[in-house]
C-alpha cells in the first residue's frame, strides 16, 4: 500500500509542478493540472488547491458541485472540509455540519481545514463579532495550516476588519494576500476600502485587476463588501446587475444583505 501510494506521488508530481508554473498566466489551467495531481495522487493538499484555483474561474455554486463529485470519487476529509466551507458560505449550515461530521470520520485532515470550518460554524451563530474575531485570529496564529487554508483564514479575517470600520486593517490585509498570489476576492475589498475612501483611481485599478474573475463572483463579493463599507448606493449597483447573471444568487446576498442590519 505505501508504494502504491508513492507511485501515485511521484506520477502526480509533474501535474503539479506544472500547475505551479500555470498558476501565474492561466488559473484555469492551473485548476485543471492540480485537479490532475489530484486524480493521480489523490493528494488532499492538491484537491483543495484545485478547488481553490477553480473558484477564481467559476461560480461558487459550480465549485460546490465539484466538490462533492470528488468527495464522491475519492473520500477525503480535506475535500469533504471543503465542501462545507462552502455550503457554509452559501448559508446551508446543515449540509456544512453534515460534511464536517464527514471529515471528521474520514479523518487525516493535516492542512486543517476541518477545524476552520467548524470556527465558522460556530462564528455564524453568535452576534458576538469579538468572539468571531477571537477565532478567526487564533487560527492565523498557527503555523500547522497549508498554504490553502492559511488564505482562507486571512480572507475571514479581512471581511471582519471591513465589517467592523477597520479599513486600514482590512486594507493591509487584502495587500498582504495579493502579495503571495493573485485573488480576486481581495482585490475587491481593497477596491471598496479605496472607494469608500474617494481614491476613485486606486479603485478602478483593482477592479480592473479582478476582471478575469467570474461576473457573478465579483459582483457577489461587491455587493456584500460595498455593503459592509457604508457604500449602500454601490452596493445596489452590484446587486442590481448581478440580478442579470445569476438571480438566486442575487436572492441570497439580499438575504445576507438583510442579516446584516443598513450597514454602516
Amino acid at each position: 500500500m505505501v508504494l502504491v501510494r508513492l507511485v501515485r506521488q511521484l506520477l502526480a508530481l509533474p501535474f503539479s509542478i506544472l500547475g505551479t508554473v500555470a498558476g501565474f498566466f492561466s488559473p484555469a489551467l492551473a485548476a485543471k493540472l492540480y485537479y490532475a495531481a489530484w486524480l493521480v495522487g489523490r493528494a488532499g493538499q492538491a484537491g483543495l488547491t484545485a478547488l481553490a484555483k477553480f473558484l477564481h474561474v467559476e461560480g461558487q455554486d459550480a465549485v460546490r458541485l465539484r466538490a462533492m463529485a470528488m468527495l464522491t470519487r475519492h473520500p477525503s476529509a480535506a475535500i469533504a472540509a471543503f465542501a462545507a466551507a462552502l455550503a457554509s458560505a452559501a448559508g446551508d449550515m446543515a449540509e456544512a455540519e453534515g460534511l464536517v461530521n464527514l471529515a471528521r470520520e474520514l479523518g487525516g485532515d493535516p492542512e486543517g481545514l476541518t477545524e476552520l470550518v467548524e470556527h465558522e460554524i460556530a462564528a455564524s451563530r453568535t452576534p458576538d463579532l469579538r468572539e468571531r474575531w477571537r477565532l478567526a485570529e487564533a487560527l492565523a496564529d498557527r503555523r500547522d495550516l497549508s498554504p490553502t487554508v492559511s488564505k482562507m483564514v486571512l480572507s475571514s479575517l479581512m471581511w471582519l476588519e471591513l465589517s467592523q470600520g477597520a479599513f486600514d486593517r482590512a486594507r493591509r490585509r487584502a495587500e498582504h494576500i495579493l502579495a503571495v498570489a493573485d485573488d480576486p476576492q481581495a482585490e475587491i475589498v481593497l477596491e471598496t476600502v479605496h472607494a469608500q475612501a474617494g481614491r476613485a483611481a486606486e479603485a478602478a485599478r483593482c477592479a480592473a485587476r479582478a476582471a478575469a474573475a467570474p461576473p457573478a463572483n465579483r459582483l457577489y463579493w461587491r455587493a456584500l463588501a460595498s455593503h459592509a463599507a457604508g457604500l449602500g448606493q454601490r452596493s445596489a449597483d452590484a446587486l442590481a446587475e448581478l440580478r442579470d447573471y445569476d438571480a438566486a444568487l442575487a436572492e441570497r446576498v439580499e438575504a445576507q444583505l438583510a442579516g446584516m442590519g443598513d450597514g454602516r
